[in-house]
């Protein structure tokens, strides 16, 4: 039985339809993978349908090292429900990507402190943490050499579209495993040897509650974060409406004084207007000046009083907007499947 060296499925030579089909005996690479390195066509779309039980049940009976690959860019939706289950007693190791995409004014220590802090409060045990960029640098080498003295295999996990094939290439310096911005591109779990270590990329688990599984996948170009993040800053005197396209939407009230700064990719626009006009500019220009939209229309989901001098209003997929300064409520318009999540401000732990 032979398999994709790019994302794992086995190879058929029968229905050029279906999952895995090869139109030659001796590819090493499926047509959907080929199609995607080569000329960036999905094909067969794989965004759901990838089992995340039975992904995490062979997490649970793999005997090695765990390393959860997490986006630090979206860190919220990274996170996976009952992940403790699959531990076993193990340690994990946090591997934390797309360090390129977030602005140099949160520094690493701010970031690593954020992240275990998190993981405080699952109640998840960590051993090591590595913030890693997309360059050859300090913190790979110091991953890549933790992985060479390793007895035992180490299974890389996490959510689609965190980056672990896009790391494991790096590692082992060769583009292998097939890369892209869909999420379900692993199909089936690869293995490799880097140096005497046999290393497991494991499919990408669904993501939950994320504007990535929303917008039509010819469009993820439009929200996904491609460089490094400069923040848009608004100062606000009056109660005002910050809409980021036709995704989201805050309407701030009783505002004397406040900085709203936004972590948001920069093609996607940010809107702002006064909040008493904001529903009349919504039903006239969602889907023209406000867009790009999602499959569904954003809904009040809830009513967010001032709990923190600083905090972060968390988008999964599309960033977060950091609020500091004098207002009492926010009216917050997000998809029904993606409600907003607070924290504290990055920049002010």
């Amino acid at each position: 039985m032979t398999t994709c060296i790019g994302c794992g499925i086995t190879l058929q030579y029968d229905d050029p339809k279906a999952l895995g089909f090869a139109p030659k005996h001796d590819a090493t690479y499926c047509q959907r993978c080929f199609r995607l390195r080569h000329y960036d066509d999905l094909g067969i779309s794989m965004r759901t349908g990838i089992d995340a039980q039975q992904v995490l049940d062979q997490i649970a009976h793999s005997e090695g090292n765990l390393v959860w690959v997490i986006d630090l860019f979206d860190l919220e939706a990274g996170l996976i429900q009952g992940i403790a289950q699959v531990l076993n007693g193990r340690k994990l190791q946090i591997a934390c990507t797309k360090r390129d995409l977030i602005p140099l004014t949160i520094g690493n220590d701010k970031l690593a402190w954020t992240i275990m802090e998190r993981f405080e409060q699952l109640h998840l045990p960590v051993e090591h943490l590595w913030i890693l960029s997309n360059q050859e640098d300090e913190e790979l080498e110091n991953l890549r050499q933790w992985v060479l003295d390793q007895t035992k295999p180490c299974i890389f996990f996490g959510r689609a579209n965190s980056g672990k094939s896009t790391l494991l290439n790096k590692l082992a310096a060769r583009a292998t495993l097939t890369t892209s911005r869909y999420p379900g591109t692993t199909l089936e779990t690869v293995r490799f040897m880097l140096g005497n270590v046999l290393c497991l990329d494991t499919p990408g688990i669904e993501i939950e509650h994320s504007y990535v599984m929303h917008v039509e996948e010819k469009l993820l170009k439009s929200i996904l974060a491609q460089k490094r993040i400069k923040p848009q800053v608004f100062q606000l005197y009056q109660d005002q409406s910050l809409a980021i396209g036709g995704l989201a939407r805050i309407d701030l009230f009783g505002v004397k004084q406040v900085s709203a700064v936004c972590y948001t990719p920069s093609q996607l626009p940010i809107h702002r207007g006064h909040a008493k006009d904001a529903p009349g500019l919504w039903q006239r220009q969602y889907g023209k000046l406000l867009s790009p939209i999602a499959d569904q229309a954003p809904t009040q989901q809830t009513v967010l009083a001032k709990t923190m001098d600083k905090m972060d209003l968390v988008f999964p997929g599309i960033g977060w907007i950091a609020i500091s300064g004098q207002w009492q409520n926010a009216h917050v318009y997000t998809i029904p499947d993606v409600p907003v999540i607070t924290r504290k401000a990055l920049l002010g732990c």
